[in-house]
Protein backbone atom coordinates (compact mmCIF):
# COMPACT_ATOMS: atom_id res chain seq x y z
CA UNK A 1 0.00 0.00 0.00
CA UNK A 2 1.16 3.54 -0.60
CA UNK A 3 1.01 6.41 1.71
CA UNK A 4 -1.97 7.73 1.85
CA UNK A 5 -3.89 3.88 1.75
CA UNK A 6 -5.09 1.74 4.57
CA UNK A 7 -6.89 -1.19 5.07
CA UNK A 8 -9.37 -2.33 7.29
CA UNK A 9 -10.51 -5.61 8.30
CA UNK A 10 -13.85 -6.58 9.50
CA UNK A 11 -14.27 -9.95 10.56
CA UNK A 12 -17.47 -11.91 10.86
CA UNK A 13 -19.18 -9.61 8.18
CA UNK A 14 -19.63 -11.37 5.13
CA UNK A 15 -23.40 -9.78 3.56
CA UNK A 16 -22.66 -7.30 0.96
CA UNK A 17 -25.00 -4.96 1.96
CA UNK A 18 -23.62 -4.55 5.50
CA UNK A 19 -19.94 -4.27 3.82
CA UNK A 20 -21.60 -1.40 1.54
CA UNK A 21 -23.59 0.67 4.13
CA UNK A 22 -20.34 0.64 6.13
CA UNK A 23 -18.13 1.84 3.36
CA UNK A 24 -20.04 4.40 2.58
CA UNK A 25 -20.85 5.56 6.22
CA UNK A 26 -16.78 5.69 6.01
CA UNK A 27 -17.19 7.69 2.79
CA UNK A 28 -19.61 10.25 4.26
CA UNK A 29 -17.84 10.95 7.51
CA UNK A 30 -14.16 11.85 5.99
CA UNK A 31 -16.62 14.00 3.83
CA UNK A 32 -16.41 16.32 6.77
CA UNK A 33 -13.99 19.35 6.57
CA UNK A 34 -11.29 18.59 9.44
CA UNK A 35 -9.44 21.76 10.80
CA UNK A 36 -6.04 22.11 11.30
CA UNK A 37 -4.98 25.45 12.61
CA UNK A 38 -7.55 27.21 11.58
CA UNK A 39 -8.15 25.79 8.67
CA UNK A 40 -10.58 23.40 7.06
CA UNK A 41 -9.36 20.59 5.34
CA UNK A 42 -11.50 18.59 3.21
CA UNK A 43 -10.59 15.28 2.27
CA UNK A 44 -12.04 12.36 -0.02
CA UNK A 45 -12.06 8.32 0.21
CA UNK A 46 -12.49 5.70 -2.20
CA UNK A 47 -12.76 2.42 -1.16
CA UNK A 48 -12.14 -0.85 -2.60
CA UNK A 49 -14.03 -3.87 -0.77
CA UNK A 50 -13.00 -7.46 -0.93
CA UNK A 51 -15.13 -10.07 0.39
CA UNK A 52 -13.94 -13.64 1.57
CA UNK A 53 -16.56 -14.99 -0.48
CA UNK A 54 -13.84 -14.62 -3.48
CA UNK A 55 -11.87 -17.40 -2.17
CA UNK A 56 -7.60 -16.17 -2.45
CA UNK A 57 -4.87 -18.27 -1.38
CA UNK A 58 -3.20 -15.42 0.91
CA UNK A 59 -3.67 -12.15 2.44
CA UNK A 60 -1.28 -10.32 0.00
CA UNK A 61 -3.93 -11.59 -2.95
CA UNK A 62 -6.89 -10.35 -0.87
CA UNK A 63 -5.10 -6.80 -0.95
CA UNK A 64 -4.53 -7.07 -4.73
CA UNK A 65 -7.84 -7.61 -5.35
CA UNK A 66 -8.97 -4.74 -2.75
CA UNK A 67 -6.21 -2.31 -5.03
CA UNK A 68 -7.98 -3.79 -7.83
CA UNK A 69 -11.76 -2.33 -6.92
CA UNK A 70 -10.03 0.49 -5.81
CA UNK A 71 -8.75 1.93 -8.87
CA UNK A 72 -12.40 0.91 -10.52
CA UNK A 73 -13.96 3.56 -7.87
CA UNK A 74 -11.48 5.80 -8.56
CA UNK A 75 -11.97 5.68 -12.00
CA UNK A 76 -16.23 6.80 -11.59
CA UNK A 77 -15.15 9.45 -9.33
CA UNK A 78 -14.29 10.52 -5.85
CA UNK A 79 -15.96 9.42 -2.81
CA UNK A 80 -17.16 6.18 -4.53
CA UNK A 81 -16.69 2.48 -3.52
CA UNK A 82 -16.26 -0.81 -5.18
CA UNK A 83 -16.96 -4.53 -4.46
CA UNK A 84 -14.47 -6.89 -6.30
CA UNK A 85 -15.34 -9.20 -8.47
CA UNK A 86 -13.11 -12.12 -10.63
CA UNK A 87 -14.42 -10.18 -13.81
CA UNK A 88 -12.41 -7.19 -12.53
CA UNK A 89 -9.69 -8.72 -12.54
CA UNK A 90 -9.88 -10.98 -15.94
CA UNK A 91 -10.89 -7.59 -17.25
CA UNK A 92 -7.40 -6.15 -15.96
CA UNK A 93 -5.31 -9.10 -17.75
CA UNK A 94 -7.33 -8.24 -20.66
CA UNK A 95 -6.00 -4.44 -20.17
CA UNK A 96 -2.78 -6.22 -19.66
CA UNK A 97 -2.28 -8.11 -22.70
CA UNK A 98 -3.62 -5.29 -25.01
CA UNK A 99 -0.89 -2.17 -23.72
CA UNK A 100 1.65 -5.11 -24.30
CA UNK A 101 0.35 -5.91 -27.79
CA UNK A 102 -0.23 -1.99 -28.55
CA UNK A 103 3.43 -1.51 -27.66
CA UNK A 104 4.52 -4.06 -30.17
CA UNK A 105 1.79 -2.58 -32.93
CA UNK A 106 4.01 0.68 -32.50
CA UNK A 107 6.84 -0.57 -32.84
CA UNK A 108 5.87 -3.01 -36.30
CA UNK A 109 4.04 0.09 -37.52
CA UNK A 110 0.48 -2.14 -37.49
CA UNK A 111 -1.69 1.26 -37.89
CA UNK A 112 -3.41 2.45 -41.11
CA UNK A 113 -5.08 5.76 -41.88
CA UNK A 114 -8.61 5.19 -43.22
CA UNK A 115 -10.01 8.57 -44.99
CA UNK A 116 -14.10 9.10 -44.69
CA UNK A 117 -15.16 12.29 -47.25
CA UNK A 118 -16.53 15.53 -45.91
CA UNK A 119 -18.73 16.35 -48.98
CA UNK A 120 -19.70 19.77 -49.78
CA UNK A 121 -23.08 20.21 -50.95
CA UNK A 122 -23.20 23.63 -52.86
CA UNK A 123 -20.43 22.27 -54.98
CA UNK A 124 -21.42 18.64 -54.94
CA UNK A 125 -18.10 17.33 -54.93
CA UNK A 126 -15.46 15.94 -52.15
CA UNK A 127 -14.61 19.05 -50.04
CA UNK A 128 -12.10 17.01 -47.19
CA UNK A 129 -11.47 13.80 -45.46
CA UNK A 130 -11.09 13.13 -41.85
CA UNK A 131 -8.62 11.05 -40.41
CA UNK A 132 -9.45 7.87 -38.94
CA UNK A 133 -6.88 5.58 -37.39
CA UNK A 134 -7.17 1.78 -37.51
CA UNK A 135 -5.49 -1.04 -35.96
CA UNK A 136 -4.35 -3.97 -37.98
CA UNK A 137 -4.20 -6.33 -35.65
CA UNK A 138 -2.73 -9.65 -36.77
CA UNK A 139 -5.38 -11.91 -35.06
CA UNK A 140 -8.43 -10.19 -34.92
CA UNK A 141 -8.00 -7.25 -38.04
CA UNK A 142 -8.79 -3.85 -38.08
CA UNK A 143 -9.82 -2.44 -35.02
CA UNK A 144 -11.05 0.59 -34.18
CA UNK A 145 -10.18 3.64 -32.43
CA UNK A 146 -12.50 3.40 -29.42
CA UNK A 147 -10.99 0.41 -28.15
CA UNK A 148 -7.24 0.95 -27.70
CA UNK A 149 -6.44 4.75 -27.86
CA UNK A 150 -7.43 5.34 -24.01
CA UNK A 151 -5.24 2.54 -23.54
CA UNK A 152 -2.20 4.33 -26.14
CA UNK A 153 -2.47 7.45 -23.79
CA UNK A 154 -1.72 5.50 -20.58
CA UNK A 155 1.12 3.63 -22.01
CA UNK A 156 2.35 6.69 -23.59
CA UNK A 157 2.20 6.45 -27.28
CA UNK A 158 -0.52 8.17 -27.76
CA UNK A 159 1.40 11.72 -29.21
CA UNK A 160 3.83 9.97 -31.10
CA UNK A 161 0.74 8.44 -32.74
CA UNK A 162 -1.22 11.52 -33.28
CA UNK A 163 1.80 12.78 -34.85
CA UNK A 164 2.19 10.22 -37.04
CA UNK A 165 -1.05 10.42 -38.03
CA UNK A 166 -0.94 14.54 -38.66
CA UNK A 167 2.54 13.45 -41.18
CA UNK A 168 0.90 10.84 -42.81
CA UNK A 169 -2.42 11.97 -43.55
CA UNK A 170 -1.01 15.40 -44.72
CA UNK A 171 1.43 14.09 -47.14
CA UNK A 172 -1.04 11.16 -48.33
CA UNK A 173 -3.87 14.21 -49.52
CA UNK A 174 -1.28 16.52 -50.78
CA UNK A 175 -0.43 13.61 -53.38
CA UNK A 176 -4.30 13.23 -54.10
CA UNK A 177 -4.62 16.64 -54.93
CA UNK A 178 -1.40 16.66 -56.78
CA UNK A 179 -2.87 13.31 -58.84
CA UNK A 180 -6.02 14.24 -59.50
CA UNK A 181 -5.39 18.39 -60.14
CA UNK A 182 -7.53 19.35 -57.66
CA UNK A 183 -7.17 20.73 -53.69
CA UNK A 184 -8.80 18.60 -50.84
CA UNK A 185 -8.25 19.43 -47.76
CA UNK A 186 -7.42 17.23 -44.64
CA UNK A 187 -8.98 16.92 -40.76
CA UNK A 188 -6.93 15.50 -37.78
CA UNK A 189 -8.22 14.98 -34.55
CA UNK A 190 -6.15 15.96 -32.24
CA UNK A 191 -6.08 14.06 -28.68
CA UNK A 192 -6.43 16.08 -25.36
CA UNK A 193 -3.01 14.94 -24.77
CA UNK A 194 -1.61 16.41 -28.47
CA UNK A 195 -3.64 19.30 -27.52
CA UNK A 196 -2.22 20.14 -24.05
CA UNK A 197 1.31 20.24 -25.27
CA UNK A 198 3.15 23.50 -25.74
CA UNK A 199 5.13 22.06 -28.86
CA UNK A 200 2.10 21.89 -30.78
CA UNK A 201 2.11 24.49 -33.37
CA UNK A 202 5.77 23.79 -34.01
CA UNK A 203 5.05 20.05 -34.97
CA UNK A 204 2.24 21.51 -36.92
CA UNK A 205 4.94 23.98 -38.48
CA UNK A 206 7.19 21.13 -39.56
CA UNK A 207 4.41 19.11 -40.66
CA UNK A 208 3.38 21.84 -43.32
CA UNK A 209 6.99 22.32 -44.05
CA UNK A 210 8.00 18.62 -44.58
CA UNK A 211 4.73 17.37 -46.58
CA UNK A 212 4.76 21.32 -48.14
CA UNK A 213 0.41 21.22 -47.81
CA UNK A 214 -1.59 24.53 -47.93
CA UNK A 215 -1.60 25.39 -44.44
CA UNK A 216 -5.52 26.27 -45.10
CA UNK A 217 -6.00 22.81 -46.16
CA UNK A 218 -4.57 21.44 -42.88
CA UNK A 219 -7.88 21.10 -40.83
CA UNK A 220 -7.46 20.72 -37.02
CA UNK A 221 -10.28 18.93 -34.68
CA UNK A 222 -10.31 20.02 -31.27
CA UNK A 223 -13.75 18.70 -28.84
CA UNK A 224 -15.45 21.06 -27.27
CA UNK A 225 -14.54 19.16 -24.03
CA UNK A 226 -11.25 19.32 -24.58
CA UNK A 227 -11.57 23.08 -24.40
CA UNK A 228 -12.86 23.60 -21.56
CA UNK A 229 -10.72 21.85 -19.13
CA UNK A 230 -8.48 24.94 -19.84
CA UNK A 231 -9.82 27.76 -21.53
CA UNK A 232 -7.11 30.71 -21.50
CA UNK A 233 -4.53 27.75 -22.30
CA UNK A 234 -6.64 26.66 -24.90
CA UNK A 235 -7.14 29.68 -26.49
CA UNK A 236 -3.26 30.43 -26.34
CA UNK A 237 -2.78 27.30 -27.97
CA UNK A 238 -5.74 28.13 -30.66
CA UNK A 239 -4.45 31.67 -31.93
CA UNK A 240 -0.64 30.12 -32.19
CA UNK A 241 -2.37 27.49 -34.97
CA UNK A 242 -4.02 30.10 -36.27
CA UNK A 243 -1.12 32.34 -36.68
CA UNK A 244 0.06 29.55 -38.89
CA UNK A 245 -2.52 29.46 -41.51
CA UNK A 246 -4.39 25.94 -40.67
CA UNK A 247 -8.37 25.91 -40.46
CA UNK A 248 -9.78 25.23 -36.73
CA UNK A 249 -13.05 22.39 -36.59
CA UNK A 250 -14.93 22.42 -33.17
CA UNK A 251 -15.99 18.79 -33.32
CA UNK A 252 -18.73 16.46 -31.79
CA UNK A 253 -20.60 20.33 -30.42
CA UNK A 254 -23.40 20.41 -28.55
CA UNK A 255 -21.64 17.43 -26.63
CA UNK A 256 -20.16 19.39 -23.67
CA UNK A 257 -21.29 22.21 -21.54
CA UNK A 258 -19.53 25.25 -23.37
CA UNK A 259 -21.68 28.17 -23.64
CA UNK A 260 -22.68 30.83 -26.41
CA UNK A 261 -20.39 33.06 -24.79
CA UNK A 262 -17.18 30.90 -25.06
CA UNK A 263 -17.95 30.21 -28.74
CA UNK A 264 -17.90 33.82 -29.76
CA UNK A 265 -14.19 33.55 -28.32
CA UNK A 266 -13.18 30.85 -29.79
CA UNK A 267 -10.33 31.33 -33.65
CA UNK A 268 -12.37 28.50 -34.94
CA UNK A 269 -13.73 27.94 -38.83
CA UNK A 270 -15.97 25.48 -38.60
CA UNK A 271 -18.72 23.81 -36.64
CA UNK A 272 -18.69 19.81 -36.73
CA UNK A 273 -22.42 18.93 -35.05
CA UNK A 274 -22.18 15.74 -33.27
CA UNK A 275 -23.80 12.67 -34.73
CA UNK A 276 -25.72 12.13 -31.70
CA UNK A 277 -28.16 14.88 -32.77
CA UNK A 278 -28.55 13.30 -36.32
CA UNK A 279 -29.01 9.80 -35.64
CA UNK A 280 -33.17 11.00 -34.76
CA UNK A 281 -33.20 14.29 -36.65
CA UNK A 282 -35.94 12.56 -38.76
CA UNK A 283 -38.53 11.51 -36.01
CA UNK A 284 -37.25 13.91 -33.04
CA UNK A 285 -38.49 17.57 -33.09
CA UNK A 286 -36.82 18.51 -30.63
CA UNK A 287 -33.42 17.19 -32.20
CA UNK A 288 -34.53 18.42 -35.92
CA UNK A 289 -34.77 22.34 -33.62
CA UNK A 290 -31.45 21.99 -32.05
CA UNK A 291 -29.65 21.25 -35.30
CA UNK A 292 -31.19 23.84 -37.34
CA UNK A 293 -30.29 26.17 -34.41
CA UNK A 294 -26.85 25.32 -34.99
CA UNK A 295 -26.73 25.55 -38.75
CA UNK A 296 -28.67 29.16 -38.53
CA UNK A 297 -26.24 30.15 -35.40
CA UNK A 298 -22.89 28.81 -37.38
CA UNK A 299 -23.94 31.15 -40.04
CA UNK A 300 -24.55 34.43 -37.76
CA UNK A 301 -21.16 33.53 -36.64
CA UNK A 302 -19.91 33.23 -40.12
CA UNK A 303 -18.57 29.66 -39.53
CA UNK A 304 -19.15 26.55 -41.80
CA UNK A 305 -20.79 23.78 -40.43
CA UNK A 306 -20.00 19.89 -41.00
CA UNK A 307 -23.07 17.45 -39.99
CA UNK A 308 -21.56 13.90 -39.23
CA UNK A 309 -23.13 10.39 -38.98
CA UNK A 310 -25.45 10.91 -42.19
CA UNK A 311 -27.00 7.50 -42.98
CA UNK A 312 -29.85 7.63 -45.30
CA UNK A 313 -31.06 9.96 -48.02
CA UNK A 314 -33.94 11.35 -45.36
CA UNK A 315 -31.29 12.57 -43.12
CA UNK A 316 -29.32 13.84 -46.17
CA UNK A 317 -32.09 15.81 -47.32
CA UNK A 318 -33.42 17.40 -44.56
CA UNK A 319 -30.22 18.50 -43.21
CA UNK A 320 -29.10 20.26 -46.63
CA UNK A 321 -32.72 21.81 -46.35
CA UNK A 322 -31.37 23.52 -43.41
CA UNK A 323 -28.90 24.82 -44.93
CA UNK A 324 -25.87 22.71 -43.93
CA UNK A 325 -23.36 23.14 -45.73
CA UNK A 326 -20.90 20.12 -45.75
CA UNK A 327 -21.82 16.48 -44.64
CA UNK A 328 -20.56 13.30 -43.72
CA UNK A 329 -21.31 9.78 -43.18
CA UNK A 330 -22.08 6.23 -44.44
CA UNK A 331 -24.86 7.54 -47.04
CA UNK A 332 -22.11 9.66 -48.53
CA UNK A 333 -18.76 7.18 -48.16
CA UNK A 334 -17.30 4.61 -45.54
CA UNK A 335 -13.86 5.10 -44.11
CA UNK A 336 -11.72 4.37 -47.30
CA UNK A 337 -8.08 2.63 -47.34
CA UNK A 338 -5.93 5.54 -48.98
CA UNK A 339 -5.08 2.59 -51.77
CA UNK A 340 -8.63 3.15 -52.87
CA UNK A 341 -9.10 6.79 -52.31
CA UNK A 342 -8.75 8.03 -55.94
CA UNK A 343 -11.06 5.22 -57.23
CA UNK A 344 -13.85 6.42 -54.68
CA UNK A 345 -13.62 9.73 -55.02
CA UNK A 346 -14.31 9.89 -58.55
CA UNK A 347 -17.45 6.92 -57.86
CA UNK A 348 -18.87 9.84 -54.81
CA UNK A 349 -18.10 13.06 -57.52
CA UNK A 350 -20.29 11.18 -60.00
CA UNK A 351 -23.16 10.25 -57.83
CA UNK A 352 -26.22 12.55 -57.18
CA UNK A 353 -27.50 12.20 -53.68
CA UNK A 354 -30.53 14.32 -54.00
CA UNK A 355 -32.22 11.34 -55.96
Amino acid sequence: MTGDEFAIVIKDQNNIDEVSKISQKLITFLSNPFKVVQNEIFITLSIGVVTNQIKSDSAKDYLRDAEIALNKAKKVGRGKFKIFDKKMYTNLLQQWNLESELQKAFKNNDFEIFYQPIYSVSRKKVYSFETLIRWNHPRFGYISPKKFLQSAEDIGIINPLDRWVMYRGSNNIKELSKSLGEDFNISINLSPVQFALSSLPIYVKEVIKKTNIKPSSLHLEITENTLLSDIKSALRIMHSLKDLGVQLTLDDFGTGFASLSYLRKLPIDTLKIDKSFIRDITTDTQDRAVVDMLIKLSKELNLNVIAEGIETKKEYKMITQMGCDFVQGYYISRPIRFSKLQKSITNIQTKNYDN
